[in-house]
């Protein structure tokens, strides 16, 4: 019979980290003009099409044995990070009770995703980066593409002292990407519009003195769960039969 923890200890660490991606996004928004300008080639350059209102609120509750629970973001954080559409939610696996938080930002002009990324957003939050690797994850489902990401693994100290794991990754036509290279290859290639793309984070934390092993080894888990749903729900909504 499965449990279902209810311990602090799963359900606390991952609020500090909410507030580490919206205080690292308005930090960059204020002190990065000059990073947002080197990013304004793009702009008309590789666009996607504009989604459907609600289409990632589409990704089910429900995945595998991970449950989720809407997070709503302050609407200044959402206007901050240029997003087009995002969903963020936090997810329970019900037989372990490991908690992530999952975080899609779906932008229609490629400029707009390419600078919010976990390298840049955590460190200016006071977070310090420990390792980070690319990685390729097996698909849950027969016949699918693996899923190529970035894990980084964070640390901090203080009254949140603790670790993060974020899994980070670009969905671009259904292909995964670790970082925005696929996004500025098209850009170089003058390829012009594309059906889609998302930027995908999973975040796991533990408090100090635990484990950031199983951390990783649930953000891990979870988004080689999830990543099946969100293409189709992308590819989908970016059919020119939606429209």
């Amino acid at each position: 019979m499965s449990k279902t923890p209810k311990s602090e200890k799963h359900e606390t660490p991952i609020k500090p980290v909410l507030i580490a991606l919206a205080l690292g996004t308005f930090v960059m928004v204020a002190s990065g003009v000059g990073h947002r300008a080197a990013f304004d080639y793009l702009n008309g350059q590789v666009t996607a099409r504009p989604l459907p209102p609600g289409t990632l609120a589409k990704v089910p509750m429900r995945i595998g044995d991970w449950q989720g629970v809407d997070v709503p973001l302050d609407e200044a954080v959402v206007k901050a990070t240029d997003a087009d559409d995002h969903l963020s939610r936090n997810y329970t696996d019900g037989a372990t009770g490991e908690r992530v938080w999952f975080y899609v930002s779906y932008g229609v002009r490629a400029r707009d995703l390419m600078p919010h990324r976990p390298d840049v957003c955590y460190p200016l939050n006071g977070w310090i980066l420990q390792t980070q690797q690319t990685v390729d994850l097996p698909p849950e489902q027969t016949g699918a593409d693996v899923l190529r990401c970035r894990v980084l693994e964070f640390s901090k100290g203080g009254m949140n002292a603790g670790t993060a794991v974020v899994v980070n990754y670009y969905l671009v036509d259904g292909r995964s990407c670790p970082d925005e290279s696929l996004l500025r290859s098209r850009a170089w290639r003058g390829s012009g519009s594309i059906d889609y793309m998302a930027q995908v984070q999973v975040v796991a934390s533990a408090p100090q003195g635990d484990s950031a092993a199983k951390a990783r080894e649930a953000a891990e888990r979870f988004a080689a769960a999830s990543v099946g749903d969100l293409r189709e729900i992308l590819a989908a909504a970016a059919s020119p039969q939606s429209e």
